[in-house]
Parts: structure tokens; sequence; C-alpha cells
């Protein structure tokens, strides 16, 4: 969770500008990548079709719904930040 002080709401408001708000989504996005590829990695043994199960525990430990982050987006996600995990990781 993430609280702002109130001395800070008090004296400077609660206007957070485009900039520093594209900096702050894209501090969130990396964390949740982080965290979604430190979860599923180690539970990758090189089978066939065992993303999808990493993923959904993934979610469920998270307390994720369907609605909330659809499966389909979620693999794209995996697709797309995989490359950031050495090679000898994934075998």
């Amino acid at each position: 969770m993430i609280s702002i002080p109130e001395v800070y709401e008090r004296n400077f408001g609660l206007v957070i500008s485009i900039k520093h708000q594209y900096w702050f989504n894209k501090f969130i996005q990396d964390d949740f990548h982080d965290k979604m590829l430190s979860f599923v990695v180690p539970k990758m043994t090189g089978k066939k079709n065992e993303i999808k199960p990493a993923l959904l525990r993934f979610r469920e430990i998270h307390n994720i719904t369907e609605d909330d982050l659809p499966l389909k987006t979620l693999e794209k996600m995996w697709e797309r930040n995989r490359y950031r995990i050495p090679q000898y990781q994934l075998n």
C-alpha cells in the first residue's frame, strides 16, 4: 500500500503531474512483472503447457480474478517479459 503523509497532503496537495503518473504506473507494472516472473520461473520444468497452471496459481495467490486480469492477458504478459529471464533458467 502506498500512502502520502498528511504533512505533504496539507502542504502540496494531491496533484500528481502526468510525467510522475507515468513513472509511478511504470514502477507498479515492472514490480508486478517481476513478481510474476519470480513466481513462475521456478515452477517451469520444460514440460509442454506448464505455464497456464503456474499463471493460474499466481493469480490465485494474489487474489486476482478473471475479471480483473484474464488468463489470455496474463499469458501475453508472460510472453512479453520472458526475455528478461536468462535462458539457462528456462531449461
